[in-house]
Order: C-alpha cells, then structure tokens, then sequence
C-alpha cells in the first residue's frame, strides 16, 4: 500500500509528509532533552507514533507536546519563505505538509497532542480522571465530525484523496474502542 502511494505520487507530498511527521517527533524528543527527561521507548504504529516517557510535572509534559508542531511551524515558516522568494512548487508542499501536520496534532482529540494536553488540563481542573476523560472524549468527538464531514466533501471532490476520511474513521474507532466514551 505505502510503495503504491509513493509510486503514484507524482510531486513526492507522501514522502514530505512522513518527514513532516518524523521532524514532528524528534521536536518532541529535542524538547524532553531541553528538559532533561530520558526516553523510555518509541512505539511506532501504521498511522501513529508514541513517544513513551515519564514526565514528573504536567507542565513540562504540555511543552513537550507543544514541541512538536512548534517544529512543524518553523519548517512551514521557513518553506512559505522560501516559496516567495523561488516560486518553486517543492516549498509549498512542504509548507503544506508541515502546517497542516502542526495544526491537526494540536486539535483537542484523544490521542492526539492537543487532546493530551486537554485531558491534561482537564485533570488538573476536575481532579476526577474518570470525568475529565469523559469529557475530553466528548470534546473529540465533537471536534472529529467536521473533520469527517470535510474528508468525505474532499473524497468526493477528488475521487481519490480519501486520506482525511481515513484518518477521522482511525481516531473515531480510538476513542470508541480504547475508551468508554460515555
């Protein structure tokens, strides 16, 4: 499936995507090392990957998320810039790539950085886990039918981009799967 995609890409926006992402997680690793947290494991799945670590205080662990997209936005900076000064197609995609990588990791749904750091905060304020995970559940969900409505208008727009649908059915089935969402 993955050699299929990259075959068929014709302007390579599969392969900037996966160093966007990569680039994403080593922001996460470069900011555990700015704060002087040690690497447990990396676990890396078809769509996602977990840095797993042991953060003593929550907000480090919000800097540590944060981390990431913040990598991904001064990549986007650096490669909008570059566009206008070359006007070369290469530097959007990458800009691309990497701001909407940045933006979609910040959303407020489970699994996500923006999601961890919701439940994170939620924790803090609630003081109830069960609780607070409930509604940061809730909150994803109700972040993720946008996004789902928006990937099925682009799958029918496109006839083949079917990338955004996928994605929200994958953090759908976490939320209803891995979690008691109610």
């Amino acid at each position: 499936m993955i050699t299929l995609i990259i075959v068929t890409d014709k302007q390579n926006a599969a392969i900037f995507a996966v160093i966007a992402s990569l680039l994403h997680e080593f922001g996460h690793i470069f900011a555990m090392k700015l704060l002087d947290y040690k690497l447990k494991r990396i676990k890396i799945g078809f769509v996602n990957s977990d840095i797993i670590l042991s953060v003593h205080k929550n907000s480090d662990m919000i800097k540590i998320l944060l981390s990431g997209s913040f990598v991904n936005f001064c990549i986007a900076l650096i490669s909008k810039l570059l566009f206008f000064y070359t006007k070369k197609d290469l530097f959007e995609i990458i800009f691309l790539q990497n701001f909407f990588i940045g933006m979609l990791n910040l959303f407020p749904i489970e699994m996500l950085d923006g999601g961890i750091i919701l439940s994170l905060i939620l924790n803090d304020k609630i003081g109830n886990f069960e609780k607070s995970k409930k509604i940061s559940n809730i909150i994803s969900v109700v972040f993720l039918i946008p996004i789902a409505i928006v990937g099925f208008l682009v799958l029918l727009s496109s006839k083949y981009n079917f990338s955004l649908i996928l994605l929200s059915c994958y953090l759908f089935s976490y939320i209803l799967f891995k979690e008691d969402i109610f």
